[in-house]
């Protein structure tokens, strides 16, 4: 190698936090084994999804209990970017893996041995202020006319908080659209619902998915709605697909 070969370049990079996962790696080996190969699957699965085109745009690395997804510098980020971001958290999340973290971009450097990276720092800043399992977009990496466009785009979401973060569960888009819905959104449910069993008492970790059972239930109602549908079908539906979250996240009660 010599220096002239080294592209240190501006990319998007994505840097995403495994939740839960100390708790993943403390189990025994035949459950270490299941949750491997979960990751595996899902890696394995939002790469097939991806369309031929994509896959040479996209690199995905896990170290311990992060990922880092850079995109080539010739990817469009409303075309490439956010859907195969999308994707890709849809597929973890059905194995039960969820994450949070932040897309940024800046320069950044990668090979089969090293990653040097301003952008991935830049991910992981932002990743660590982030208290839900959610990808937030860095708002600085865009000028004007961009910050516009991009947060108008159907894979962005804007928070209570007023950050911007992926909708990875937007059931009117691919590749929900052309399949059943109902059955995607079921197992997203119970998946959630696993997770909180799991780590009933953790009142830190809980706090987490109380947010991802709303998000969740917001994804429903915008799919769902009185215009599209009929209320009986809604409320048929709502008891199956919906989580009951002041059931499951019970308040103040009287001992």
């Amino acid at each position: 190698m010599d220096r002239n070969s080294i592209k240190y370049e501006p990319k998007f990079v994505a840097f995403l936090d495994i939740l839960g996962y100390k708790s993943m790696i403390d189990k025994d080996k035949v459950s270490s084994i299941e949750i491997i190969y979960k990751i595996e699957k899902a890696l394995s699965g939002s790469i097939e999804m991806l369309k031929s085109d994509f896959e040479d745009k996209i690199s995905i690395k896990m170290f311990s209990d992060c990922f880092c997804i850079s995109f080539e510098n010739t990817s469009n980020i409303l075309q490439d970017i956010l859907p195969q971001l999308a994707i890709f958290q849809l597929f973890l999340s059905l194995e039960g893996i969820f994450v949070n973290g932040a897309l940024s971009k800046d320069l950044h450097y990668e090979s089969d041995r090293i990653i040097f990276s301003k952008a991935l720092v830049k991910a992981h800043n932002l990743q660590e202020k982030e208290k839900y399992p959610r990808i937030i977009i860095d708002e600085g990496i865009f000028d004007n006319g961009e910050r516009e466009l991009i947060f108008s785009n159907e894979y962005i979401l804007k928070d209570a908080d007023n950050y911007y973060f992926l909708d990875y569960l937007d059931l009117d888009r691919e590749p929900f659209c052309s399949i059943d819905a109902d059955d995607f959104i079921e197992s997203h449910k119970n998946v959630i619902l696993n997770a909180v069993k799991e780590n009933f008492g953790n009142s830190h970790i809980l706090a987490k998915y109380r947010w991802l059972s709303e998000y969740h239930n917001s994804r429903f109602d915008c799919k769902y709605n009185e215009y599209d549908y009929e209320k009986e079908e809604i409320a048929l539906l709502s008891p199956a697909l919906k989580i009951n979250v002041p059931a499951v996240f019970p308040g103040f009660s009287k001992s």
